[in-house]
């Protein structure tokens, strides 16, 4: 039994670079052990994007209209991972895997609309094939608010069960799972469990990235500092 996976993750300042050297496999050093260095080449874009940070900032630098500033804390971005299970995809082609992954692109522009989805990007380098992409949760007017976009859990609900519709008609094999709402019981299936931990350990890595880079910039500081002295 095989599942349209879709999962949220915001994201702000502090974690988007770390977040594009991830996906775009800009560092050596990767803490998810399931990444095959030797089959990184087969990963590609959907969107091409040569800088999350860049992209993001001048989105919003042109759009942004509420007359105040944005907090640091804010939700710049949101990660979203699409996938299914290693039996789905083995049963593809390379053209309908793809056509799998341009459809779930499809999906987010229709949700977020097509200006604030920045980056897609397939990974093929671990065990099964998935898709990070990346949408601003920026309104028509000029605001930045996730909520207006996903209220709650009744709105992830409702987001997650239209992905399901629009992948079944081209797909007709997957199942749609039943919600913790509907079966009132936490139900999560092993392919879903096997990302979020995936997740966790990416976001220890981008944690780790972040601190490096904040090492590294008190160094040049200091190093300034001694040479004025």
């Amino acid at each position: 039994m095989s599942y349209a996976i879709m999962r949220l993750e915001k994201r702000n300042s502090k974690n988007i670079v770390g977040m594009f050297r991830h996906n775009e496999r800009k560092t050596e050093n990767h803490s998810n052990e399931d990444i095959n260095k030797d089959l990184s080449y087969l990963n590609y874009q959907l969107i091409e994007c040569d800088s999350y940070s860049d992209k993001i900032n001048k989105e919003i630098k042109d759009r942004y209209k509420v007359n105040k500033s944005i907090r640091k804390d804010a939700v710049l971005c949101v990660e979203v991972l699409f996938t299914s299970d290693k039996n789905f995809f083995e049963k593809l082609t390379p053209e309908q895997e793809k056509i799998y992954f341009e459809k779930s692109v499809e999906f987010l522009k229709e949700q977020f609309g097509e200006k604030n989805v920045v980056f897609a990007t397939v990974h093929k380098d671990e065990t099964t094939p998935h898709l990070h992409a990346g949408f601003i949760p920026m309104t028509d007017d000029g605001r930045l608010n996730y909520k207006s976009f996903v209220n709650g859990r009744d709105g992830l609900i409702k987001l997650q069960n239209e992905y399901y519709e629009k992948m079944v008609e081209l797909f007709p094999e997957l199942e749609r799972g039943q919600n913790a709402k509907e079966t009132k019981a936490k139900h999560i299936a092993n392919q879903e469990y096997k990302i979020q931990q995936k997740e966790k350990a990416m976001e220890l890595q981008l944690e780790q990235i972040n601190k490096n880079a904040m090492e590294l910039e008190e160094k040049k500081r200091n190093l300034k500092q001694k040479k004025k002295d």
